[in-house]
């Protein structure tokens, strides 16, 4: 019998069972793609991410990040949680101020910064250069899918949107319309799937919560996850969508924004954009904290 170390993660919170819980096993080199994806739907988080030796020189560590029914080639909020298990548990040693550690995964070389120190550690992670694409979606189907009324969904209906990995795109009139939602979660993933998407990410510019300026729900039942409680990933395409059609202030693009209210697991982003239309660096970070560790058997 294999045993492996594992922890859960609180991501994107400093409060315990608040933001996103995240599954971490630890030397999962020996282990096949069959079992992690059996491992993560024994989990029945969001994601599972399993730590990894890096295959090339330029990372610190490596990692394999499944939804209890997919492989995905990124993921925020498993990064966050990855890369502060390996500060905790003393696989990486941060040197200097900021220190660097770099996460190997299907989608390239993410960068995470390390701020701070103790219970205050914030992690945060360079993303993917921004892609974007249109899609065929009507807001009378996005309208049906998150079931709203159609003026709460504004043009263009939705935009797929990458950081990373792939989300539908969806903004609403207010948070208050945001924090309504009941969606129709065989119609989202219907619409997940066939824009290829993870999902459809609602937002609102303004939030409910006091001294954030943004408010998000992600939604990708097609995947395994209903509603997943803080997105790092989602985040960061929101963050490259406003900065794209200019919802904020000019100039570098700084907020910090809410999600997992509705869920009773309140989580906190920050985001950070900057660069010119093209070439902009999109930057997703938070906190963590460690709520469990023990041991697996396989």
């Amino acid at each position: 019998m294999i045993t492996k170390d594992i922890w859960t993660v609180d991501a994107f919170t400093t409060e315990r069972y608040k933001g996103n819980p995240c599954a971490v096993v630890f030397d999962g080199d020996d282990l096949s793609a069959d079992q992690m994806q059996r491992i993560a739907a024994e989990m029945n988080l969001s994601e599972t991410v399993f730590l990894l030796p890096p295959t090339v020189l330029e990372a610190d560590y490596r990692v394999r990040i499944f939804t209890p029914r997919a492989e995905l080639p990124f993921a925020g909020h498993p990064t966050i949680s990855a890369a502060f298990a390996m500060v905790l548990s003393g696989r990486f040693a941060p040197e200097g101020k900021p220190a660097i550690i770099r996460q190997e995964c299907g989608a390239g070389i993410i960068p995470v910064e390390i701020r701070g120190d103790g219970e205050s550690r914030a992690f945060i992670m360079t993303q993917v250069q921004p892609r974007f694409r249109a899609t065929n979606t009507t807001r009378a189907a996005v309208a049906e899918a998150l079931n709203c009324p159609i003026d709460d969904v504004a043009e263009p209906a939705l935009e797929a949107v990458s950081t990373g990995v792939w989300w539908s795109i969806a903004r609403l009139s207010s948070p208050e319309a945001l924090a309504a939602l009941s969606p129709d979660m065989g119609r989202v993933g219907d619409i997940g799937t066939a824009s290829q998407t993870n999902g459809i990410c609602a937002f609102s510019i303004g939030a409910l919560a006091k001294g954030c300026s943004v408010k998000l729900r992600a939604f990708a039942p097609h995947l395994g996850v209903p509603e997943d409680p803080v997105t790092g990933s989602a985040n960061g395409c929101v963050a490259a969508y406003i900065a794209r059609h200019g919802l904020m202030d000019g100039g570098p693009l700084r907020y910090t924004a809410e999600q997992g209210t509705e869920l009773g697991r309140d989580g906190r982003v920050s985001v950070e954009v900057t660069g010119e239309h093209g070439t902009e660096i999109v930057r997703v970070g938070g906190s963590a904290v460690k709520v469990l560790e023990g041991k697996l058997f396989i």
